[in-house]
């Protein structure tokens, strides 16, 4: 508190002496060495006075100088015109003999002063936290985008003592912006430029600095950046950004969203919640890629209880603990059980008596099951119509099958064992009062074992298949 008192007295202190002394500076650059007979203290007085009551109603003491923004500069230029004129308008009002053409010089060497003191605090904070970066690897970077996120890049650069990339320059296509500096670095050219700026200034990462920048761009970068073997991240847009603290933090590998080339789906979730709040929920396969993604979408809308059923006790821990610490108030069951076992798969439908079943429990990997036919058929056959039978026997209200799109004119062991599945189902539906249906996936987006995976490890240790 102290040091913040002392702070704003030096402000106002500094402030003050610019107006005073500009107010002599204006005489004498007016009249020279006959200023002071043409010099009256009670209108220097007096301007000081109107300037120092504006100065505490705009509040200009709390103002940073070494962050003066444009409306920071705005705000001196402002209350030192109203400064000029209130005391013009007062001169005239009191007959005072002022000479009123004084005013725009004093008004200027008031402005040029107080920016001048401030324009110092910033640059002093610059060089200081120039001067002290930390000692690090940081990579040769070349920054595609001379907008707005690429210029605060370039800006962090300066002020981040943590900041990991030795920026060399940037590209941009805008002809506008051809050959300009930002911050200190030029604009080297386009994207066309690309893979001859990496040569020549041997770039070792590269920041895709358009946050709406389409996906066919990122992947013409990243395609370009594989070949030469540079690293590739990208900045998110700017409503991402605010849930950072720096620009810097932000900064990251390109994702699967990224070069996906449209919007994810957004599901209903008013149907959702009344079809899982309040009641007993049970998910095959659970701690699956997609059976842990319909625990975690299940568990947003406060199911009575939420079973997931598993025989990999392993990822079943680690998700239940992730549950139960995002959605404290769900109650969360693991049962380790495999759908083979229809003993146990009694137990449990007897122990919970669930309203839904998700069934996401499978063998799916297609080269493995070609090897094993006779595990794909025990598994994802049997295995079904064990839990789909314990469903119609428990009288569950709807049982849904995770299905393939290998199940539709099957060519191989996994496909078509998906596809007997579905007719287990399908028998069932026709003498039970279970609903039964089927959703069959594609290639779901970065689920384990899919091919979107394997292909950004490879893009990422810069291998081919």
């Amino acid at each position: 508190m102290i040091q913040s008192n002392m702070r704003k007295s030096v402000k106002i202190s500094l402030d003050a002496m610019i107006i005073l002394t500009g107010f002599v500076i204006t005489f004498f650059m007016k009249y020279d060495l006959n200023w002071a007979g043409n010099f009256r203290r009670t209108h220097q007085l007096s301007y000081f006075l109107i300037y120092i009551i504006g100065y505490f109603i705009l509040r200009m003491q709390e103002k940073s100088w070494q962050y003066t923004s444009v409306m920071d500069i705005m705000y001196v230029i402002y209350l030192n015109a109203c400064t000029s004129v209130i005391f013009f308008l007062g001169s005239i009002f009191v007959k005072s003999n002022f000479p009123e053409h004084l005013l725009l010089l004093m008004f200027v060497l008031c402005s040029a002063g107080q920016l001048a003191v401030r324009y110092i605090f910033r640059l002093k904070r610059h060089i200081e936290y120039s001067g002290k970066k930390e000692n690090g690897i940081s990579k040769r970077t070349l920054v595609v985008g001379a907008g707005e996120a690429g210029e605060h890049i370039a800006r962090e650069s300066f002020k981040n003592r943590t900041f990991k990339h030795n920026i060399i320059g940037f590209i941009d296509d805008n002809p506008q912006k051809s050959n300009i500096v930002v911050h200190g670095y030029r604009v080297l050219g386009k994207r066309s430029d690309l893979k001859n700026l990496i040569v020549k200034y041997e770039i070792e990462e590269i920041i895709i600095a358009i946050p709406s920048a389409k996906s066919k761009v990122i992947k013409e970068i990243s395609a370009v950046g594989t070949e030469m073997g540079v690293g590739i991240k990208i900045l998110p847009s700017f409503n991402e950004m605010l849930e950072g603290k720096t620009v810097s933090n932000q900064v990251r590998n390109v994702s699967i969203e990224d070069l996906l080339g449209r919007n994810e789906v957004k599901t209903d979730s008013r149907n959702l919640r009344n079809l899982v709040e309040n009641r007993v929920i049970f998910v095959s396969g659970g701690s699956g890629s997609i059976g842990s993604e319909l625990c975690r979408q299940i568990a947003k809308y406060n199911p009575k209880r939420l079973v997931i059923l598993d025989i990999n006790e392993n990822t079943t821990y680690f998700l239940e603990l992730e549950l139960k610490r995002k959605y404290p108030n769900v109650n969360v069951i693991s049962e380790i059980c495999s759908v083979r076992d229809k003993e146990k798969l009694h137990w449990v439908f007897d122990r919970h008596h669930p309203s839904l079943v998700f069934h996401a429990a499978a063998h799916k990997h297609v080269p493995l099951m070609e090897h094993n036919p006779e595990e794909a058929v025990k598994n994802n056959i049997f295995g079904t119509k064990n839990i789909a039978e314990c469903a119609h026997e428990y009288g569950v209200e709807r049982f849904v099958l995770v299905s393939t799109d290998k199940a539709v004119n099957p060519t191989n062991i996994m496909g078509a064992t998906k596809r007997a599945c579905e007719l287990v189902i399908q028998d069932l539906s026709e003498k039970s009062s279970t609903k039964y249906m089927a959703v069959r996936f594609g290639n779901v987006l970065g689920s384990n074992g899919s091919v979107i995976p394997l292909f950004k490890k490879l893009i990422e240790e810069k291998k081919n298949l």
